[in-house]
C-alpha cells in the first residue's frame, strides 16, 4: 500500500513513508506518526501523543513505544491538533491539521530539543512550608508537571492495547511492631489497571481517604476501607488546591528531588502526606511516597501509608514497577476500654513479566535473563 503524503504539512512536520509499519486497511480519517529527537534524529519513546480539537479538548491520547510510532484511527471531525508530552522536555504542539472524508495523514515529527533544567538555586522549602499555588515556572510548578506526564504515561502503558503486565502480589498481616505474623502470594495475576485503588474526587473530597465502615460492614467484622492516590487525584483540582507544596531533598539520595505534599491547615478529614521523587537531572519521576495522616489517636504518626516504584521499560512504556499501601487494623475491647493497634494489614505487588496483547513474552521484571 503507497501511503498519501499530508496535504498541508506544517513546519518541522515532513512526510514519510512507513510501508512495513502500517496496516494494509485503514479505516475512516486517520492520524499517523512517528516521533524523532531533533538533535539526535533518533526515535522518541515514551512521548504523550495527545490529539486534541481546535479548542485544545482533548479527544484521545496514546503513547510511543521504542519505534517512536503512534496512530489514531476513526479520529472524526474535520480539524485536529497534536500536543506531545515528554518527561524531561517542554511541550510541543502542531498546527491545525486538516481532515478530508477517510483521509490518512502520514508525519514523521522532529521534535525540538527543548530541555527542562532546573534552576541551580532551588529553594528547599522543607515540609513547614504552604505553597497551594503551583505559579508557572518555578520549581514546584516543574516538577508537578514532569511527575504528571510520568501519571499519564504509566495509565496509558497500563490501560493500552499494546503490553500486558504479569505480578507477583500479596497480603500480609503484620504486629505493631511491623514483624509479618501471616502472608499469602499469589503469581501471575494480570495487572490491566493501577495496582492501587482510589476513589472518585468527589467521595475523597466528602470523606477523606479512609471511608469509615457501613453498619453491616461493622457488624461484619470489617473495618475502615483506605484508598491510595492515583494520577487522576494526585492532579485534580480539588487536591491541588486543598494541599500544601515544597520542594525537598532525599538525605539518602542526592540524585533526587522532591516534591513534598500535605493537606492545608484545618483539613481534619483523614487525608495523605507525601512525597513525589524525582531525579533531578531527567526529571523522571522515580517513586511516590505517602502516609495517612488526621487518623484516630491509637494509630502511630507515619505508620501506615503506601509506596509506587516507577520505571521506564526498555521496550518503552512507562510502568509501576513495585507497589504497597499498609492500614491500621484496630483492636475494639467487648466492655469499657481503650481501642487499640492490633497490627496492620499490608497488600503490594510487583510487575515480574511484560507480554505483547497474545502474551507473547516481552520482558522479564525480576532478574530472569
Amino acid at each position: 500500500m503507497i501511503m498519501p503524503h499530508p496535504r498541508r504539512p506544517f513546519p518541522g512536520v515532513f512526510a514519510f513513508l512507513l510501508l512495513w509499519l502500517w496496516p494494509t486497511i485503514v479505516l475512516g480519517q486517520t492520524i499517523r506518526g512517528r516521533l524523532v529527537d531533533g538533535e539526535s534524529g533518533l526515535p522518541v519513546s515514551n512521548a504523550l501523543v495527545i490529539l486534541q480539537d481546535t479548542l485544545d479538548r482533548q479527544i484521545a491520547q496514546t503513547s510511543t513505544l521504542a519505534s517512536g510510532v503512534f496512530a489514531f484511527y476513526s479520529v472524526g471531525g474535520e480539524t485536529h491538533r497534536l500536543k506531545v508530552l515528554r518527561i524531561g522536555y517542554a511541550s510541543w504542539r502542531s498546527r491545525d491539521i486538516h481532515l478530508d472524508r477517510d483521509e490518512v495523514f502520514d508525519v514523521m515529527i522532529e521534535l525540538p530539543v527543548d530541555r527542562i533544567v532546573l534552576t541551580d538555586d532551588i529553594v528547599v522549602r522543607g515540609t513547614g512550608a504552604c505553597r497551594s499555588d503551583q505559579e508557572s515556572g518555578t520549581a514546584t510548578a516543574l516538577l508537578m508537571e514532569e511527575a504528571r506526564k510520568a501519571f499519564a504515561l504509566a495509565h496509558e502503558t497500563l490501560t493500552g492495547p499494546r503490553m500486558r503486565f504479569r505480578t507477583s502480589s500479596y497480603l500480609r498481616k503484620l504486629n505493631p511492631a511491623g514483624v509479618v505474623l501471616e502472608e499469602t502470594t499469589a503469581a501471575n495475576a494480570p495487572l490491566h489497571d493501577w495496582p492501587i485503588e482510589s476513589a472518585p474526587v468527589d467521595s475523597l473530597a466528602v470523606w477523606g481517604f479512609v471511608r469509615p465502615p457501613t453498619h453491616l460492614q461493622r457488624a461484619a467484622g470489617l473495618g475502615p476501607t483506605y484508598y491510595g492516590p492515583d494520577g487522576a487525584v494526585l492532579f485534580s483540582t480539588w487536591f491541588l488546591g486543598s494541599h500544601c507544596y515544597g520542594v525537598t531533598r532525599d538525605d539518602e539520595d542526592s540524585l533526587l528531588v522532591g516534591l513534598h505534599f500535605r493537606p492545608v491547615v484545618g483539613n481534619n478529614k483523614p487525608g495523605i502526606e507525601g512525597t513525589l521523587w524525582i531525579d533531578e537531572a531527567s526529571l523522571a519521576l522515580d517513586r511516590l511516597e505517602y502516609h495517612y495522616v488526621n487518623l484516630p489517636s491509637w494509630v502511630p504518626r507515619a505508620s501506615s501509608g503506601g509506596r509506587l516504584e516507577f520505571s521506564q521499560l526498555p521496550v518503552g512504556g512507562w510502568v509501576v514497577r513495585r507497589w504497597w499501601i499498609r492500614a491500621p487494623i484496630e483492636e475494639r475491647p467487648l466492655g469499657p476500654g481503650t481501642t487499640r493497634l492490633a497490627g496492620f494489614q499490608e497488600s503490594g505487588g510487583s510487575v515480574v513479566e511484560v507480554v505483547d496483547r497474545r502474551g507473547g513474552h516481552l520482558l522479564w521484571l525480576d532478574g530472569r535473563k
